[in-house]
């Protein structure tokens, strides 16, 4: 479980960067020697359509929004009567209404693949922090060499999985990203847990990179940044799960989803429509959470949230 006493020096043809960054034992150990790893197949020159489409998969945020995609909601309460007065001067009986943009949590929507990002990461986190063990979740990345680009990502992916456990990855979450600083560069990124070992020898036999880059304390940072440039094809999951963390393998509590409360008498919010009455004054303009007055307020029977 020793790391190398030297470090690695891989073949030049991929990104120096990359391979030439010497082995880190320190870093999360007991989970592995920070070097780097590698599979085999065709030999495949970067072109055009292959930076471009890679069988369909592209960023987030390339698509179409929905027509009410960002537009301005109001959710609130109005039970008056449990609503006391409050801090500067505040009188009893206001209403409560909370400010928020529509969303349609699509990772291709222009407007709304931020919340898609946020979602997608809490729900990974959950599954994470639910799997029971004494060790830290690390954050490895498995690269693939230039030799399989021509291969599909269903045909990559299986290998990106094998090679990481026979490094000692016990298992993960993993996110396929196309490119790296901006060139056609496809590799995974996964969270899990596990002890790295022999990637100097796995890359000398296979030629995949495969890089421990250590301990993750801040599992929902790290996971919404690699999410917001993640490969997304429709139809397909992002987020992917294999090894110990494998949907087959371990099953974990749904991620309960925070209720929505009136902070002054404790009913769920629902949603508010405004009226507009003659004299009423202008609803709140941006995002956030206010306490006004009533009048000019409906609230929208059957929704909560």
């Amino acid at each position: 479980m020793n790391p190398p006493t030297q470090a690695f020096k891989p073949f030049s043809h991929d990104d120096p960067s990359l391979l030439t960054e010497p082995p880190r034992g320190g870093l999360g150990a007991p989970f592995g020697d920070g070097g780097v790893i590698a599979a085999g197949g065709v030999s495949c020159l970067e072109t055009k359509s292959d930076t471009e489409g890679f069988g369909g998969w592209g960023p987030p945020g390339r698509g179409e929004p929905y027509s009410d995609c960002g537009q301005r909601r109001f959710r609130g309460c109005l039970n008056l009567t449990s609503h006391p007065a409050g801090l500067k001067g505040r009188p009893p009986g206001r209403a409560y209404v909370e400010v928020y943009h529509k969303s349609c949590f699509r990772a291709s929507c222009p407007i709304c693949h931020g919340d898609w990002e946020r979602r997608e990461a809490d729900r990974a986190v959950h599954r994470l922090r639910s799997f029971k063990t004494k060790h830290k979740p690390i954050h490895v990345i498995v690269s693939v060499p230039r030799k399989d680009w021509g291969l599909s990502l269903v045909k990559l992916r299986p290998t990106a999985y094998k090679l990481s456990q026979e490094a000692g990855f016990w298992g993960g979450c993993s996110v396929f990203h196309k490119t790296r600083r901006g060139r056609f560069g496809p590799h995974f990124h996964m969270l899990g847990y596990g002890w790295i070992t022999k990637t100097p020898e796995i890359y000398r036999r296979t030629k995949w990179l495969v890089k421990n880059k250590g301990i993750r304390d801040s599992l929902g940072k790290t996971l919404r940044y690699e999410l917001s440039h993640a490969a997304i094809r429709e139809g397909f999951h992002t987020v992917t799960w294999f090894g110990a963390l494998a949907y087959c393998k371990f099953k974990a509590q749904p991620l309960e989803v925070e209720r929505s409360l009136c902070p002054m008498c404790g009913q769920e919010l629902v949603k508010l429509l405004w009226i507009g009455e003659l004299g009423a004054p202008e609803p709140p303009g941006e995002i956030g959470c206010y306490y006004v007055d009533p009048q000019g307020w409906s609230a929208q029977l059957g929704w909560t949230g």
